[in-house]
């Protein structure tokens, strides 16, 4: 029994020193450059933000917005408040007041068979006019370099682009997010591309007009990930950009049964992903009760296998983490595996009592 554990640990193994190699390969090759680029005529881009319910956070979120390294006369910032009940509508009318390519709206419930953010970002991109839609939440601090990154590589023909986020006050939390975006990036590279990310991403007009926009695709709690599927169909190009001018920081998710509700609403959206990332997903997920059984067996052999797998693991996040110049303790690099096992083990059962998405108070 303990040999056919070991084989089926070993190839999961297997699949962290693939996704290591692939890693170094790639980041070598897609080294950002030193060189400045530019553009003789920028294009105009408009920023769609969804909020609801973010009295905490719309101040760190439009001040980042302020600051971003773009030509203002080619930036518009379109807000759409999504029946909140706390102080944001008054809030973002303050912040606005003295910046005239900003705007708010009151969203209408009735003008889409859409739900949530997907409804919010549907009527925003009928009032945009910009060449480029960005999209992002208002819990997210941008770099100064976001726009300027997203579209100098948009202009060479990219239509969806994605950059990175990790969170900012939880470093548990911002190396699960780094270690999942690492293995979507090197997908993407491999030229299998999984998805999008709703906080951190952008997408042409052509393209977005193209799939009829969130008015005609079918309503999804992972909107993100429903928009680059029909873009994706329509044969639109995509790149998932993994450099610091494009990281974000999000903030981190307090309540573990909050954390919970957002993984099961990632779940949803993940059974909807294509081979290759669901077969890394479920090879992942089968690690957790094939090490238990297997120290159950032999806690020798079995002690050998988890220090081989988290080392990979930890020097596959260290890569990750050096290229967005993000430092990571040695420390929580190894004591992250207990972490993960405790959320995906948590999440998955969560997932499987059938209880509802609760996500900005509603249910789903």
């Amino acid at each position: 029994m303990i040999i056919v554990l070991s084989s089926l640990i070993g190839v999961v193994i297997l699949t962290d020193i693939s996704l290591m190699v692939c890693w170094v390969y790639f980041e070598r090759g897609n080294r950002k450059k030193t060189a400045d680029s530019d553009l003789e005529n920028w294009p105009k881009v408009s920023i769609l933000l969804a909020v609801r319910n973010e009295e905490e956070n719309i101040q760190r979120c439009f001040t980042s917005l302020m600051a971003l390294d773009y030509q203002k006369d080619k930036i518009e910032i379109l807000i759409g408040d999504d029946n909140s009940t706390d102080s944001t509508y008054e809030l973002v009318e303050r912040l606005i007041a003295n910046h005239p390519n900003c705007h708010l709206f009151k969203i209408d419930d009735e003008t889409s068979h859409q739900k949530a953010k997907a409804k919010v970002l549907g009527q925003l991109a009928q009032k945009a006019s910009g060449q480029y839609y960005f999209v992002t939440d208002a819990d997210m601090r941008l770099p100064e370099s976001w726009i300027k990154e997203m579209v100098i590589t948009a202009e060479s023909g990219i239509d969806i682009i994605t950059g990175v986020t990790l969170v900012e006050d939880n470093k548990w939390q911002s190396i699960d997010w780094l270690f999942a975006i690492a293995m979507i990036y090197v997908l993407d590279c491999l030229g299998k591309p999984v998805t999008a990310m709703g906080n951190n991403m952008m997408i042409s007009r052509r393209a977005y007009k193209a799939v009829g926009g969130y008015e005609k695709i079918p309503f999804s709690i992972t909107e993100d990930m429903e928009l680059f599927r029909h873009a994706r169909k329509e044969g639109f190009k995509v790149k998932h950009i993994f450099n610091y001018s494009v990281l974000g920081f999000t903030k981190s998710i307090k309540e573990v049964s909050s954390l919970f509700h957002q993984r099961k609403r990632w779940m949803h959206g993940a059974l909807q992903l294509k081979w290759p990332m669901i077969t890394i997903l479920v090879i992942q997920a089968f690690y957790f009760p094939l090490i238990i059984s297997a120290f159950i067996i032999s806690p020798i052999i079995a002690l050998g296998l988890f220090i081989v797998k988290t080392m990979i693991q930890a020097l596959f996040i260290h890569f990750s983490a050096r290229t967005l110049k993000h430092k990571v303790s040695v420390i929580h690099l190894f004591l992250y595996e207990f972490y993960s096992w405790f959320v995906s083990i948590g999440s998955g059962l969560f997932y499987l009592s059938g209880s509802k998405v609760i996500w900005k108070g509603r249910k789903y």
